[in-house]
This record gives structure tokens, C-alpha cells and sequence, in this order.
């Protein structure tokens, strides 16, 4: 229903965290992360599916962004936790970047659990799936290292391979699951009619 998602959409951006700093009047002081999932029941099994829309906050120079007036050191407390979790993005992407190219290095290990936000995205990025990212960048001067820096991601990002599948699930053996399910849970109380605990 698409008044009801409107609706969430609605009520995740009003919660986001924004705020005023040195760079921008709205500043987003975290990530964003929409995820829609959705199943479709035929006579053949079960399609289920899940989209993520991201919108990540920017990564900061904290002389740039943080100011006197700002006073309590609350965006640069924030400002570190964003750049630490793109941090962890940008080495989720560039292990997954080389495993992609077949590089000799030992891209065997992504650290997705390092960080909330890679653990969220890892199947977007390493999985089942279909990727699309789209880089914002400043032609202003002034912000050449950070225009340089999410460059330099989009190129390694661009190098991810990934292959989507048909997440289809067959009705026979959903049913066949539950009735092995059934047949189990018979024995057991079998067993339990006859003195043993369950």
C-alpha cells in the first residue's frame, strides 16, 4: 500500500538526525537506511525480495565541520562515529572489490561485523543481490579532498561483482518441511507419554 509507506518514509526522515555545523545548515548527523521487504505466494512457491535504500551522512574533516560555537563536542563525537563507519565501509568494499577481480591478496575475510551499518548492508553488497550507488559530490573547491576521497569509493565500489538470484522457494518443500516438523514433535511427545521428560 503506498500511502502506508509513504507514511514511514515520512516518519524515518522526520527522525533522522540533522543538525547545523561549519559546512552545512542541514547536516545529516547519521546514516539512513529504508529496507522494503516483500513476498509474493504463487502455486509454484514463495518469491521473496528486500530493497535497501541508503542514504549515507558524508564523510567530515573535523577542522572543517566542528567550530567553537558548536561547544559541547557533540558533532564531533558524531562526526567520528560517521567516519568510522565509512571507514569500515570503504574496507568492506575494497576487500570485496579484490575477491571481484580475482586479486591474490587474502580478500578471504570482509569485516562486515565491524560496524552496524556494513552488517545491515552486507548482503547488498557481497550477497545475493543487485547494487546500485550514486556518489554526491561538491564542485566547490574547498571540498576537493572530500570530492576526491568518495571518487576513489565509487571507483572501488564500481569493481563489486555481484549476481542476483531468484529467491524462490517451493511450495512442496515447505510443506514436506513442516510435516517432517510434525512427525518429530509426534515422537517426542510419544516419548514423553511413556515417563521421559520432553
Amino acid at each position: 500500500e503506498y500511502a502506508g509507506v509513504q507514511e514511514l518514509l515520512d516518519y524515518g526522515q522526520k527522525a533522522r538526525s540533522v543538525a547545523t555545523t561549519a559546512m552545512n545548515e542541514r547536516s545529516s548527523r547519521s546514516h539512513c537506511i529504508f529496507t522494503f521487504e516483500s513476498q509474493i505466494v504463487t502455486p509454484s512457491g514463495t518469491l521473496r525480495s528486500r530493497l535497501n535504500l541508503v542514504d549515507l551522512a558524508g564523510s567530515e574533516r573535523q577542522k572543517k565541520v566542528h567550530t567553537a560555537a558548536q561547544g559541547d563536542g557533540a558533532r564531533f563525537k558524531e562526526g567520528t562515529c560517521i567516519n568510522l563507519s565509512l571507514t569500515t565501509l570503504a574496507l568492506c568494499t575494497a576487500k570485496l572489490a579484490e575477491m571481484s577481480v580475482g586479486s591474490k591478496a587474502d580478500a578471504s575475510y570482509v569485516p562486515f561485523r565491524n560496524s552496524k551499518l556494513t552488517y545491515i548492508l552486507s548482503e547488498s553488497l557481497g550477497g545475493n543481490s543487485k547494487t546500485i550507488m550514486i556518489a554526491a559530490v561538491s564542485p566547490a573547491a574547498s571540498n576537493l579532498d572530500e570530492t576526491l576521497g568518495t571518487m576513489r569509493f565509487a571507483q572501488s565500489v564500481k569493481k563489486i561483482k555481484t549476481k542476483a538470484a531468484k529467491n524462490q522457494e517451493a511450495a512442496g518443500e515447505k510443506v514436506e518441511s513442516l510435516m517432517e516438523e510434525v512427525q518429530r514433535l509426534k515422537e517426542k511427545l510419544d516419548t514423553h507419554q511413556e515417563g521421559e521428560e520432553l
